[in-house]
């Protein structure tokens, strides 16, 4: 286990999907190298990623960056940053063969101001196919980890087929009314069984991760999300921040999305229920369902688009930007006083 494993909360459910993930002590930091800390939220979709950088980014001294392995986005966030090189933007190289390089632009240091700088990388985006190159970067680096999973494997299922067939309730910010007036997601049986199948071998790769990282915390969704204020300061300690938890909770919005009975969630899932029993995830079925009926198993998926938040979406005229582009500059103006729209005030 990395030296500076961090485990926050051992559950059966765990134990299960992650084997034996030992208890450890708090972290044992070593000194952050530039005078900042560094650092990679490792996850899957759907698992509150989204959620944890929006809190993350309401510290005053944390810039948190999405997912930058998406198509295009490195290329983007050097023209934010308005780098004198595009080594993203002139390349035709696949960005994810190019995840050395994406840490470099990625987690420098846009101002002074900024003591924590980090990205969400998800496991499917070159993180899983590059473990063990990854693992000595970020201990030679001193680069810290956060692992965020959802150990609700069956209800994270639900939520990411209703995202990607664009039905059901999705995002955190619908209305109450929005979200009890969607009908059920037909959820496929052979759906269930391969997310499943994927997931827990991609969580045998974050458990890989925590296991050699020096520097890792761990942290279960479904704890942070029914004990925000705890765990969100355990997370500012692990970053080095000085703790603002009651500031950055002041207005959370988060709701219920994916939580109540699994038959009102997915259509004939007493049928499909039957099935899954049969399979090699029988044993956890009862428990996955038992897990989101009192509303804990809340996940958001936090699409906040520019004209949602407080800065004024300026770019939109040019036509020259693309939203993701100018979410980075909008955070950047926001972090960071030397920054303007089009990049830093050189004045």
């Amino acid at each position: 286990m990395g030296r500076g494993m961090a485990r926050l909360l051992l559950s059966s459910t765990i134990a299960c999907v992650f084997g034996a993930w030992h208890e450890g002590s708090a972290s044992v930091h070593h000194k952050a190298h530039d005078g900042y800390v560094k650092f990679v939220m490792a996850s899957t979709q759907r698992s509150g990623s989204t959620f944890l950088g929006e809190l993350l980014n309401k510290h005053p001294d944390a810039i948190f960056y999405r997912e930058l392995f998406m198509p295009g986005e490195m290329a983007r966030l050097e023209d934010a940053l308005a780098m004198e090189e595009k080594v993203f933007r002139n390349t035709t190289r696949n960005p994810l063969e190019m995840w050395s390089e994406g840490l470099d632009l990625a987690l420098q240091q846009p101002c002074k101001e900024m003591k924590a700088v980090g990205f969400k990388w998800q496991m499917n985006q070159g993180l899983q196919a590059n473990s063990d190159a990854v693992i000595e970067r970020l201990n030679a680096d001193n680069i810290r980890l956060i692992i965020l999973a959802r150990t609700n494997l069956l209800r994270q299922a639900v939520s990411e087929y209703a995202m990607s067939s664009h039905v059901g309730p999705i995002h955190s910010h619908e209305t109450e009314e929005q979200q009890t007036s969607a009908s059920a997601v037909d959820v496929p049986v052979d759906f269930f069984l391969s997310y499943l199948r994927r997931h827990e071998d991609w969580h045998k790769g974050l458990k890989k991760l925590g296991d050699n990282v020096n520097n890792s915390i761990f942290i279960e969704y479904e704890a942070l999300s029914s004990n925000k204020h705890a765990y969100l300061g355990e997370i500012q300690a692990f970053l080095d921040l000085n703790p603002e938890t009651d500031k950055i909770l002041a207005e959370d919005t988060l709701q219920k999305i994916h939580a109540g009975r699994m038959e009102d969630l997915v259509t004939n899932w007493n049928a499909k229920r039957k099935h899954l029993m049969k399979s090699e995830f029988g044993d956890r079925i009862e428990a996955w369902e038992q897990e989101g009926m009192n509303g804990v198993d809340n996940i958001p998926n936090v699409e906040v688009s520019i004209t949602d938040r407080d800065g004024p979406d300026v770019l939109v005229q040019t036509g020259a930007h693309t939203g993701t582009q100018r979410r980075h500059l909008w955070l950047l103006e926001n972090k960071c006083s030397q920054y303007k729209w089009w990049g830093p005030n050189t004045d």
